[in-house]
């Protein structure tokens, strides 16, 4: 594997996993999310080729429609994992932005 993961951006546990782990990670919106730096077509490519497994994704206004289609059609959920950022984004105070861990084995 080419890649640990894709992850939203660098903010959104991209850098913690880097850190911790010292592999290398794809930021998919780049440092701060809002970079559309790979497209669904991309991840199902690096899939396929082996280079990336695992994807973590979230439904935060950032997200692209594509990924989140192709993810939701080719991808599982990896029930064991769910991460919030912990930022409440609309007026109820609700946390809509909760990353769902994706194992996208092909």
């Amino acid at each position: 594997m080419k890649y640990l993961a894709a992850v939203p951006s660098s903010n959104q546990m991209g850098a913690e996993l880097v850190l911790a782990t010292g592999r290398p990670v794809l930021y998919m919106g780049g440092f701060g999310g809002g970079d559309a730096v790979v497209d669904a077509g991309d991840l199902q490519t690096m899939v396929a080729a082996g280079d990336l497994r695992y994807i973590l994704y979230g439904n935060d206004r950032n997200s692209q429609q594509g990924i989140a289609q192709w993810l939701n059609t080719s991808c599982s959920i990896v029930p064991q994992y769910q991460q919030s950022t912990g930022k409440p984004t609309n007026s109820a105070g609700k946390n809509n932005n909760v990353l769902t861990l994706y194992d996208c084995q092909s």
